[in-house]
């Protein structure tokens, strides 16, 4: 068995040593690092405490420069000579800022915060301001109300500045609104109830229309139905931007397609006097010189409609609505098909009387009549379409069928609008050519959109 053996008593006091000295070193560098630390916070609370100082003063200069009375005279500006000897030589002036920054005992140190102010400012650039702006629709450079989306269609922005001498280049963005806002900005005041409601509001109800950034926006057709303002903003010849302001929004009109097209009557677009709301003329929009007037022992009455509300609005689409009464109708002798008398029709109508409910007719010819389609619902809003191969359909989304036919499609009469109806319309559309099946849908799909209506 091994006999066991503790530490002798030297070996102890060499060990005791070791860590004594260890310690030591230990204790002596965390002090001196502690230190190091205040030091730094000293140093670092100096600097910002100076700088604190030098704003001041420089506050100070300034305001007593622009008039404010000064805690103390200003001294004498020094001077200084910039580009010497170049043609752009010249001599400035300057009020020199020096504070030092103490040392870590607080007293005044070598190293210093050195700026200066220019005894002058620098000064306010005049920049234009807008008194007028308006924007116009025009085509072929020739300026239209009621304009399609057609190609070579623009919408173009113009203003008037107090100063045009100062103007380098204005700023402008285009926005477009959602669609469902049938209602003509043109045909309400801004005291009317139903701004926001009837109309989009900027800027809950638009999009920025990217890489607009002219006076001029060139309309495409999935503008039709939609809303458009531009927001212009001024600019000096020194860069400074002005005040901007917002164009009143313009009302693009459709249709996804102009070809063949023999006429159009959009009830938004009858602007009768403040105190009749008699329909005297119903306007055709196409440009065929179409315009239908009235005839007949009761007048066609102008009215606003309410059509279902939007998914994610809480109020309807509305729109106005030329409404019949049996006895008055109204004649477009100005409205002439093809040799063939093809034709393609679809109207936003609704029926008070199902008995009594022909849309458009040409005497015994033909006649679009809302009792040929089985099962409609009188007081309830369609969209219809009738081509003139006998084919019919009722909603955005419903399929082409055969039907009763719609007459012999030979010359008959003066084309009658509502005549002897008791209907109310609010959009018309006829084309001199039978669309194809794709056409149709691009049609109803923007009726339906338009309107809300399925």
């Amino acid at each position: 068995m091994k006999t066991r053996r503790g530490m002798t008593l030297v070996e102890v006091v060499i060990a005791f040593l070791i860590l004594s000295v260890t310690a030591g070193l230990f204790i002596q560098g965390s002090v001196r690092q502690h230190m190091i630390m205040l030091d730094t916070r000293s140093i670092t609370e100096n600097v910002f405490s100076t700088a604190k100082r030098a704003e001041l003063k420089i506050q100070e200069i300034k305001d007593a420069l622009g008039g404010a009375p000064a805690p103390s005279p200003l001294p004498s500006p020094n001077t200084y000579t910039m580009f010497p000897g170049e043609d752009d030589e010249r001599v400035v002036s300057y009020y020199p800022v020096m504070e030092r920054i103490n040392d870590i005992e607080g007293n005044p140190g070598v190293k210093t915060i050195y700026s200066v102010v220019a005894d002058t400012r620098q000064p306010e650039f005049d920049v234009p301001v807008i008194t007028s702006m308006t924007t116009d629709i025009k085509s072929g450079g020739v300026i239209v109300e009621g304009a399609y989306a057609a190609p070579g269609t623009t919408v173009e922005s113009a203003a008037v500045l107090d100063r045009a001498d100062l103007l380098l280049l204005n700023k402008y963005q285009w926005y477009i609104s959602g669609p469902s806002f049938p209602i003509r900005w043109d045909n309400v005041s801004m005291e009317d109830p139903g701004v926001g409601i009837n109309v989009p509001m900027y800027p809950k109800d638009f999009d920025l229309i990217p890489y607009a950034v002219s006076s001029k926006l060139t309309i495409t057709p999935d503008m039709a139905g939609r809303h458009v303002l531009c927001i212009m903003t001024p600019a000096a010849i020194s860069g400074k931007m002005g005040r901007s302001v917002m164009s009143k929004p313009r009302y693009i009109y459709g249709l996804p397609i102009f070809s063949d097209l023999a006429a159009h009557y959009d009830a938004s677009l009858i602007d009768p006097p403040a105190s009749v709301i008699d329909i005297n003329i119903w306007p055709d929009i196409s440009g065929n010189n179409a315009d239908a007037s009235h005839y007949g022992s009761y007048p066609v009455i102008l009215s606003i409609t309410d059509f279902p509300s939007l998914d994610g609005r809480d109020y309807p689409v509305r729109a106005r609505q030329a409404a019949f009464d049996g006895g008055g109708w109204l004649e477009a002798p100005g409205l002439a098909l093809s040799a063939s008398d093809d034709f393609t029709m679809f109207a936003v109508v609704k029926a008070d009387d199902m008995s009594s409910s022909a849309i458009i007719s040409n005497g015994g010819a033909w006649v679009f009549d809302m009792s040929s389609y089985p099962g409609l619902l009188e007081d309830k809003w369609y969209i219809l379409g009738l081509r003139s191969d006998n084919k019919r359909t009722v909603g955005k989304d419903a399929a082409l069928s055969f039907d009763s036919p719609a007459g012999d499609r030979s010359t008959g009469d003066i084309i009658k609008i509502g005549g002897g109806s008791k209907i109310s319309l609010v959009e018309l559309i006829i084309y001199n050519t039978q669309l194809s099946d794709g056409d149709w849908e691009k049609v109803t799909q923007y009726l339906g959109d338009k309107y809300n209506i399925d």
